[in-house]
């Protein structure tokens, strides 16, 4: 799954997608997430696979706080912090920090 939002310069406009890839609504919260926090120019996605255990509606809260923690740890801020988009200087870092 994964949701991105970026600011279109020629446009000045925001343009944002996600997609579930299966998993109902996931996407969309991603995309909340993300708006919520108030970044742009970055895109996040979340690979999960089956691991025999049903985790219901907490999936959500799970999904989103480890794309929280990647943002955080890859120093990409919003509407309250001075950095913006880009904070892993292009790299690829999942949520423990590596490629």
């Amino acid at each position: 799954m994964y949701a991105f939002r970026v600011f279109d310069v020629k446009k000045q406009a925001q343009v944002n997608d996600n997609d579930d890839d299966g998993e109902n609504a996931a996407g969309g919260k991603l995309a909340e997430l993300l708006a919520v926090m108030g970044v742009n120019n970055v895109i996040v996605v979340v690979s999960r696979w089956w691991g025999g255990l049903l985790l219901g509606p907490s999936r959500f809260r799970v999904i989103n706080n480890t794309a929280r923690q990647l943002l955080e740890q890859c120093g990409v801020r919003g509407r309250s912090g001075e950095k913006e988009g880009g904070g892993a200087g292009g790299k690829g870092l999942s949520a423990s920090g590596k490629r």
